[in-house]
């Protein structure tokens, strides 16, 4: 998909590529497997501006560590209605003051209820920043599956009866466009993702989801209005 953006490559990024995909006012960032990495993230968060109408992102697959992490998180501060975030295929294990700042940012952002951390490399060493993702109470989604946990995998179940946490030792397999919307479970088994967010190319996802979204988020308005 990178080819699709000029010269967005993962060797060469450009920041006014990104910052001209930044200026869609798309309720979706469809960011991922672009090549992004630590720089990209890097560039991501010199080059942010407020951007109210996100509601969505989508850096699987980005080759980001917990330094592009940390970066991610300031840039994410730019996206104060952000509901849910796919940070699936990267690596966050090693280090882990990237989860921390992660931690940090969903607590502070009471509209983000969906986090996708399926296949980033995490272990029984960073049970202490997900134990605290699990304490965000506006957390209603958190996918932890193919990583791997071991001993503690059983603190991290049932942390709060609102709260879904999905787990699996399944392998972690790669996908085109990543679907936001997040899985169900029916007796202790994942059903599928459904395909009706996150769609192959980034201009069909656009025409196609962004009055959906509008809609959606209209109706949430009219729902606080009324509380």
């Amino acid at each position: 998909m990178a080819e699709k953006f000029g010269k967005l490559t993962p060797t060469r990024l450009n920041p006014s590529d990104l910052e001209a995909l930044l200026h869609r006012k798309s309720p979706l960032l469809a960011f991922g497997s672009i090549g992004l990495g630590d720089e990209g993230a890097g560039i991501l968060q010199r080059i942010g501006f407020p951007m109210p109408n996100v509601a969505a992102v989508n850096l699987e697959q980005n080759d980001l560590t917990s330094i592009g992490l940390r970066a991610i998180c300031k840039f994410l501060v730019f996206c104060p209605n952000i509901e849910r975030l796919v940070l699936d295929g990267n690596d966050f294990g090693e280090d882990p003051v990237g989860l921390e700042d992660l931690a940090d940012f969903v607590s502070s952002f009471p509209r983000l209820t969906h986090v996708s951390l399926n296949g980033c490399g995490l272990s029984d060493v960073n049970l202490k920043q997900i134990q605290r993702l699990t304490r965000s109470v506006n957390l209603k989604t958190l996918d932890l599956r193919a990583n791997k946990f071991e001993r503690g995998i059983d603190s991290l179940r049932t942390p709060r009866p609102d709260l879904r946490v999905l787990i699996s030792g399944q392998p972690f397999i790669p996908e085109k466009a990543k679907l936001l919307n997040m899985p169900s479970s029916r007796n202790g088994v994942t059903e599928s993702f459904k395909p009706n967010l996150f769609l192959e190319e980034l201009s069909t996802l656009i025409d196609q989801e962004r009055s959906s979204f509008l809609a959606y988020e209209e109706k949430m308005h009219q729902k606080t209005k009324v509380q």
